[in-house]
């Protein structure tokens, strides 16, 4: 992964994949694009229900989680993961105003090209 999100999340009381999704979610928002790689630190994998101690991956939803000791604990670095899963260009067009405001229409279609 190339370019990506930092998400910082310290909620003691949260699950860890309900702080992926909540990255998730705020990723696809803000980009308008589904994340499918996200590293976190060794430590937050500690405890988890089903990993063995030697596991360093695993999914959340669509997304691929993976550990790497860059990464600062509480820390997600989420984004998509490389131009091997296709790229996908963006184009938005802004539809009329209406009584609630205006809203984003995306037209996506696949390209080898980095999005503007």
């Amino acid at each position: 992964m190339n370019i990506g999100m930092l998400w910082f999340d310290n909620d003691r009381h949260t699950p860890f994949e309900q702080k992926v999704r909540r990255a998730a979610t705020y990723y696809r928002q803000k980009y308008g694009r589904t994340p499918t790689l996200c590293y976190v630190h060794p430590s937050m994998f500690a405890n988890l229900p089903g990993l063995s101690s030697e596991e360093n991956a695993c999914k959340v939803g669509e997304v691929l989680v993976r550990t790497d000791r860059s990464v600062r604990p509480n820390h997600f670095w989420i984004g998509v993961n490389g131009e091997s899963e296709g790229i996908v260009k963006l184009a938005t067009k802004v539809s009329k105003p209406t009584s609630r405001g205006s809203s984003l229409d995306f037209a996506a279609s696949s390209s080898a090209s980095k999005p503007r």
